[in-house]
């Protein structure tokens, strides 16, 4: 990615990086309304792109999920990111000003290990924390991850969970083992 990088003040509907195919939008979510205004945000953003009704309301609990999370087990600011290629939103993320990152990665594997074989793992280990991200794993197909980031609007290091933003449902879908033809 070449360009500058992206800022984000207090308030800021969002901001593009410059002279790339790569862009960045980000939005400060505020306490007590982050997932609303998170929800809101990814509808527009996926609004011309995505035509499937069903998988936007997947993809809005998910950014709702992850929201409510940011501002429930971290302190500090919260952004929303939609990261753009050639104008198409292809990955949302959720930054924070925590630190779990590392603890993070392990739930979501842990969940989308479960979402692709339900007999594989022990869901007792999610129960103890980590529904919220089974959910994300679940609708995102296991397309999601954590990472360690600097939040936009403070420089502060954070955490940031991400998930990608496929056009359609069959983008997301896990491939078919291929059947076997009779006579062959």
């Amino acid at each position: 990615m070449n360009g500058t990088a992206a800022s984000v003040e207090p308030g800021q509907a969002g901001t593009q990086a410059q002279d790339c195919d790569l862009h960045v939008r980000a939005w400060c979510l505020p306490p007590g309304s982050a997932a609303r205004r998170a929800r809101s945000l990814l509808r527009d953003c996926l609004g011309p792109h995505v035509t499937d009704g069903e998988l936007t309301d997947d993809l809005e609990s998910v950014v709702d999920e992850l929201a409510a999370n940011a501002w429930q087990h971290a302190c500090g600011p919260c952004e929303m990111r939609v990261v753009c290629h050639q104008g198409i939103p292809v990955v949302c993320e959720i930054t924070d000003a925590g630190d779990s990152a590392s603890e993070l990665t392990k739930r979501l594997r842990q969940a989308a290990d479960l979402t692709t074989d339900p007999t594989d793992g022990d869901i007792g280990a999610l129960l103890e924390g980590g529904r919220g991200l089974s959910i994300v794993a679940r609708l995102t197909n296991g397309r999601c991850g954590a990472r360690q980031a600097r939040l936009l609007s403070t420089g502060q290091p954070g955490t940031s969970v991400w998930f990608a933003l496929p056009a359609s449902r069959s983008a997301i879908q896990p491939p078919q083992p291929p059947t076997a033809r009779r006579g062959s």
